[in-house]
């Protein structure tokens, strides 16, 4: 029993496997409509899996379905809380949804998360984002003109 349970895990697993490379390979040939039938292929085998969930997200983004990639990037943030990379793309999509306000919120968390690993320039950046989506995000606008004033760039601060 324990093997045959094995052979059906190692058989998921290639399958997994195969539909990745193949979504990396349609991907990269930006046939992004094969890539996300690829990446789904890929969740069927695991779910909830968050490199095929990362993947499928962007190729929904190429395809400017946003509202699909924000779901699958939400899904992926929810699993790999300490990674800021989806938190700037939901920033991005919530920026393209014309709601500025969510997504200044979250590059100001995607910024936070780069600040703690000491990213200092990615920090910035997501500061940046933040304000010119929302001029009102004070959180972002202070810890941006703070960080500024502790590198010296005192007429940034």
């Amino acid at each position: 029993m324990k093997e045959l349970r094995r052979l059906i895990m190692d058989e998921r697993e290639n399958r997994y496997q195969l539909a990745l490379k193949k979504g990396y390979s349609a991907a990269w040939d930006l046939q992004w409509g094969q890539a996300v039938g690829y990446y789904k292929q890929a969740l069927d085998e695991k779910p909830g899996d968050p490199k095929a969930l990362n993947n499928l997200a962007l190729a929904l983004f190429e395809m400017q379905e946003y509202s699909e990639s924000l779901r699958n990037y939400l899904l992926v943030a929810k699993k790999t809380p300490q990674d800021p990379i989806p938190l700037e793309k939901i920033a991005i999509l919530y920026d393209k949804l014309d709601k500025p306000e969510v997504g200044s919120k979250i590059a100001t968390k995607a910024a936070e998360i780069y600040l703690k690993s000491g990213e200092i320039d990615k920090a910035i950046e997501n500061w940046v984002h933040a304000t010119t989506m929302n001029p009102e995000n004070i959180n972002a606008q202070t810890h941006l003109a703070i960080l500024y004033e502790r590198l010296g760039y005192t007429s940034r601060a």
